[in-house]
């Protein structure tokens, strides 16, 4: 908590709410103006002289996350005359501040969440990495003037007058699934540090951006392969999510071309629509991996629930959330893995979706390049046998999409909701402009925060190294002719996996990722729990903007298969519950 009358106190949770497990190392630092807390999961230097809060000279830090490059930075320091008393990477960060100021975050290669406090100016600096990989929220209470902020919303929830739901946000998700697309939270006045930014506190709150993502070309093979090589640097040991596509498969290549009997983690179904086993088999006799498969099963999500809404702090898109969860919830109980490698953002960045062929065809069409687009159209069509009606009119649609609302409410709304305006992005053509939407705005902030709060809520670090500010530098300075060529998308990574990734890999037509048969779940598992919400929702309605009694009419032509829009009765189940775990008025 920082006050404007410069009295400071930081809290760092509140384990009222969610009892975390193994995280022993809980700290703090105290004057008679600061209080700094910090809760340790030690990943580099075990010993307790990497325990925070840090302080050199006036400069008091606590911090989450991993500098990857530190040993590089820690060199370069040490030229300069600093000396260094830890082999963690924490020291870096707080003496690479203290010596570059905040030109400092632009040399870091990590993901991080930390507050600096200079003890002489009494300014305090809360900075964010690049992406957003690790969270940092705040509160600013204008009745007391006072600042609070932690890497969890759980930690600031107790400082309200009242938990009030962000109507905007619910808004948002229930009509188009937006989650993380602007720094409102769904805790009304809890709001996100924008990634790539710092803010600074002295009597008022200042936001500056440090980063902006931009194209710049670079060997992407080497890059990918150093990224890889310096999220090794751990003293625990690691592991690899691993599913039956080439992000995973060509990430885990590379770890197990430096080490043995890497272990590797996948969620697995009986259903063969949902499973990807015998992909992620030929990995493992490739790589020689220790597999581990996990199957996690619809009747365990009622008693888990609560705590992975709790855990997520938000609303989850579906429940491939769950599936996550269920890995690390494993990992934590069956072996002695502190830190997972994970393939997230390689679709983005790389344009691997099946949306993408249409962006690109669109994108060529609004380019007036007629032939050309033909001649897409037939390669695209031939290798994902997909029909040439629903590639062009996917991306007439498209186009026309810019002009229009995305879909239709369902007539379930009763108040009419100010929206956040989409930022615009920069690009030359339809598609370099959605790369960059892809990597700012939609879906892939929401995979970090699952990832982080999935692996985190079991003492479990996660790394994405497709996430390498540089990988992403070299993704974005190529073309779309080179993302999407032959008919094939994210055509770099493929080219690269040649040799490292079995082939039957290479060849897959289908997609599947992080998946779980939601759909038929909830018509049978979970048909109890799905029935006793949505009989409240009729009565109660739905976060106070919703008409409960057309969403109940949804629901029954749903179960009846008049009504197939399987998500959004997801989103109106999941909003529910989620507005009851957190006990939001």
């Amino acid at each position: 908590m920082v006050k404007i009358d410069n009295s400071i106190k930081v809290a760092h949770g509140n384990d009222t709410i969610a009892e975390k497990k193994n995280t022993p190392h809980i700290t703090s630092l105290r004057k008679s103006s600061l209080v700094l807390g910090h809760r340790r999961l030690s990943i580099l230097d075990l010993s307790a002289k990497g325990h925070q809060p840090f302080q050199y000279g006036s400069i008091s830090l606590v911090y989450n996350g991993e500098i990857f490059n530190y040993i590089e930075l820690r060199d370069e320091l040490k030229s300069v005359g600093y000396k260094f008393e830890t082999d963690s990477d924490t020291e870096v960060f707080l003496k690479g501040f203290c010596h570059w100021g905040e030109s400092a975050f632009n040399r870091f290669n990590g993901m991080w969440a930390a507050a600096i406090y200079n003890n002489e100016t009494g300014e305090l600096l809360l900075t964010r990495d690049r992406f957003g990989i690790k969270p940092l929220y705040y509160y600013l209470d204008e009745s007391s003037s006072s600042l609070y902020f932690c890497s969890e919303i759980k930690g600031l929830v107790s400082y309200l007058p009242e938990v009030k739901l962000n109507e905007s946000s619910a808004y948002s998700y229930l009509r188009y699934t937006h989650l993380s697309h602007n720094d409102d939270t769904f805790i009304q006045g809890i709001f996100s540090l924008t990634p790539g930014c710092f803010l600074r506190f002295k009597n008022k709150i200042y936001i500056e951006r440090f980063y902006t993502a931009s194209p710049c070309e670079g060997n992407l093979e080497s890059l990918l392969e150093n990224a890889i090589q310096i999220r090794t640097r751990t003293d625990t040991e690691f592991g690899v999510l691993l599913s039956g596509g080439v992000d995973s498969s060509l990430v885990a290549s590379y770890i197990a071309k430096h080490n043995n009997k890497i272990k590797s983690f996948t969620a697995d179904f009986p259903d063969s629509k949902f499973s990807e086993k015998q992909f992620v088999e030929l990995n493992v006799a490739e790589h020689d991996l220790d597999a581990h498969f996990i199957t996690p099963v619809a009747e365990e999500l009622s008693e888990d629930l609560k705590d992975l809404l709790l855990t997520h702090e938000y609303p989850l898109r579906s429940l491939s959330a769950y599936s996550q969860y269920k890995i690390y919830k494993y990992i934590e109980s069956n072996t002695d893995v502190k830190v997972v490698f994970s393939g997230q953002g390689a679709d983005e960045i790389f344009s691997g979706y099946t949306n993408d062929y249409l962006i690109y065809l669109a994108s060529i069409l609004r380019s007036a390049k007629i032939m050309k687009y033909g001649q897409e159209l037939i390669k695209i069509s031939a290798v994902k046998k997909f029909s040439l009606h629903y590639l062009v009119l996917g991306s007439i649609k498209y186009i026309i999409k810019e002009h229009f609302a995305r879909y239709d409410s369902y007539g379930v709304f009763t108040k009419k909701i100010d929206m956040t305006r989409e930022p615009s992005y920069p690009g030359k053509t339809i598609f370099k402009k959605h790369q960059l939407r892809s990597l700012n705005f939609s879906a892939l902030r929401e995979y970090f925060r699952d990832e982080d709060r999935n692996s985190m809520r079991f003492s479990i670090e996660a790394r994405l190294p497709f996430l390498d500010y540089r990988v992403v530098e070299a993704g974005l300075a190529l073309n779309e002719e080179e993302l999407i060529k032959e008919g094939v998308t994210k055509a770099p990574l493929r080219k690269l996996s040649k040799g490292r990734v079995p082939n039957d890999i290479l060849e897959r037509k289908d997609k599947m990722g992080f998946v779980s048969p939601q759909e038929i779940w909830q018509k049978t598992a979970l048909r109890t729990e799905f029935d006793a919400t949505f009989d409240k929702i009729k009565v109660d309605g739905l976060a106070g903007i919703t008409n409960g009694e057309k969403i109940y009419e949804l629901y029954c032509d749903y179960q009846t298969g008049k009504f197939n829009d399987w998500a959004f009765i997801w989103r109106c189940f999941c909003l529910y519950n989620y507005i009851k775990v957190w006990g939001i008025k």
